[in-house]
Formats: C-alpha cells, sequence, structure tokens
C-alpha cells in the first residue's frame, strides 16, 4: 500500500533523482492524479519546496493565452461550427 509517507520517500529517493538524471536542470512538469499518498501534507510540502511548478504552468499557460490573435480565435471558432 502506498500511504503519503511512502510517495514521499519515492520521490525523494527514486522519482526526483530519476528526472533529475534525465533532464538536468531542464524544466519539466510533473502530473499526478487524485490519488489520497499525493495529497498528503508532507508531499505537498515537498513538491511546494522543491518545485515551482503551478506558479510555472500558469504562467506559460496565460503567455501562450494572450499571443492567440482575434483573427486565430475566429478561424478557430468558424473551423467549429463548419465540423458540427
Amino acid at each position: 500500500t502506498v500511504t503519503g509517507q511512502v510517495y514521499l520517500d519515492m520521490l525523494q529517493t527514486s522519482i526526483f533523482p530519476a528526472i533529475r538524471e534525465l533532464f538536468g536542470d531542464r524544466r519539466f512538469y510533473l502530473q499526478q492524479d487524485a490519488a489520497p499518498p499525493h495529497y498528503h501534507r508532507d508531499v505537498r510540502t515537498y513538491l511546494d519546496d522543491t518545485l515551482t511548478l503551478t506558479y510555472a504552468l500558469r504562467e506559460t499557460i496565460e503567455a501562450s493565452c494572450a499571443a492567440i490573435t482575434p483573427d486565430t480565435l475566429t478561424a478557430v471558432v468558424r473551423s467549429a461550427v463548419r465540423r458540427l
């Protein structure tokens, strides 16, 4: 059974070292599902201290959305209407 503490140990000793080995200091995204161990207080504290994922992802999404031109949005809507 994977408890919050077991998951935290996996993050610290296996998952993050493997990610760092593969990606070095390059940016990566970590996505979790709604499993209870993912929301354990110590896990969330560790991730908050280790990653700025939420903030970086939000900034990236906002910047990408801001870069979409009105012409592109119009074309997407027209295309969707045609397909419907």
